[in-house]
């Protein structure tokens, strides 16, 4: 024990050893000799019991260290996201805190600000970071407990998904698309294929004799690189879908002349396509389909038409043609049925929008 000049006492408690054996001590201070003596003996209770912080680190260290430790084998897409909230949303707020002093009100108050920026997606992900974050640091004590546990996510606003109207998809008919623009087109309109599934596509994935396709890969855009995935080994990953005619007849003049092991889709000099070149490729079809609907009743096409869109269009075709709910989940390769059924559902609900009169016609 010892007295310091500015009145406090100090004592040093043997909390274990470096690599090269040298002890490793924690300072305790203290107003009197009995304070420090009490947290002291605290301290050596919580070291017994495994629940001691015994590393003085930020939070902003500890993110770093949880993204290599823990995000390093995740999906490029998962690692982006994490990667852009350590950087953009933790560091600059919070990462200078010591994981010891993090309280809720830090993490409520970077919260509030995103809120206040309209940025609610972004506030659950920096949420959802928060707390895992934490979470491992609970694990690994460096700190007692989970203070993001009781932080509560903005309210979801889920975006409602559509299919093409009529309108539209008299559009896309009479477009008049590039062979290469067509079969993308198809191929997510009348496979469902989700984008990244479309652009993975080979030419000996095709079986136009038998009318099936192989899906086993897909494409994902790491900034402007280009990786290819093989699926996950599942049903809902590894699937035979069935080609309806319409698509075989889009595919064959974009096909002619390719040779085994080719992309279906790819830049002009044969390499795969990048994130930027698809932005191009996908502004070309919606250019095409601007000036057809001025063509064809002189209106505006919507703003909002993407890739997925044509992908529920697909899902709500087979929702009216009434295949069944497992044959939908294994054509749209969805790994839960609930996902299958959240579609179906609200279709139900539309169809069934008139309820009130049907019940009039069933009690009269």
């Amino acid at each position: 024990m010892k007295k310091r000049a500015d009145g406090r006492y100090l004592k040093q408690v043997l909390i274990g050893y470096n690599p090269n054996g040298k002890p490793k001590y924690k300072n305790i201070y203290g107003h009197s000799q009995a304070d420090v003596n009490r947290r002291a003996e605290l301290l050596k209770a919580e070291i017994e019991k495994g629940t001691a912080v015994l590393e003085d680190i930020t939070v902003g260290q500890w993110s770093e260290r949880w993204f290599s430790l823990y995000k390093a084998n995740s999906s490029v897409n998962t690692q982006n996201m994490y990667r852009n909230i350590i950087n953009v949303h933790i560091q600059p707020t919070i990462g200078n805190l010591k994981l010891i002093s993090l309280k809720p009100h830090h993490i409520q108050t970077a919260m509030n600000n995103l809120i206040s920026e309209g940025k609610n997606t972004t506030a659950r992900q920096f949420r959802m970071t928060i707390r895992q974050i934490l979470k491992a640091a609970v694990e690994n004590n460096y700190v007692a407990k989970n203070v993001a546990d009781n932080i509560q996510p903005p309210k979801s606003e889920r975006l409602k998904k559509r299919a093409l109207s009529e309108n539209e998809k008299n559009y896309v008919n009479n477009a008049n698309f590039t062979p290469k623009q067509r079969a993308f087109i198809s191929v997510i309109y009348y496979a469902g294929l989700r984008r990244g599934e479309a652009l993975a596509l080979k030419f000996d994935d095709f079986d136009l004799k038998n009318k099936h396709v192989n899906i086993s890969r897909t494409m994902v855009f790491d900034g402007n690189n280009v990786i290819v995935k093989p699926m996950p080994k599942t049903d809902a990953g590894i699937s035979s879908l069935p080609l309806p005619d319409k698509l075989i007849d889009a595919l064959f003049p974009h096909m002619s002349g390719m040779c085994s092991g080719e992309l279906l889709f790819t830049m002009n000099n044969g390499e795969p396509i990048t994130k930027s070149s698809f932005r191009k490729f996908w502004n070309g079809i919606i250019k095409e389909l601007q000036e057809t609907a001025k063509k064809i009743d002189e209106t505006s096409l919507a703003s909002d038409i993407t890739p997925h869109i044509f992908r529920h269009t697909y899902a709500t075709s087979l929702y009216y043609a009434g295949i069944d709910i497992k044959t939908a989940q294994y054509l749209l390769g969805h790994a839960s049925i609930q996902m299958t059924l959240d579609v179906y559902t609200h279709l139900e609900r539309l169809e069934n929008s008139n309820i009130a009169d049907k019940l009039n016609t069933l009690f009269k």
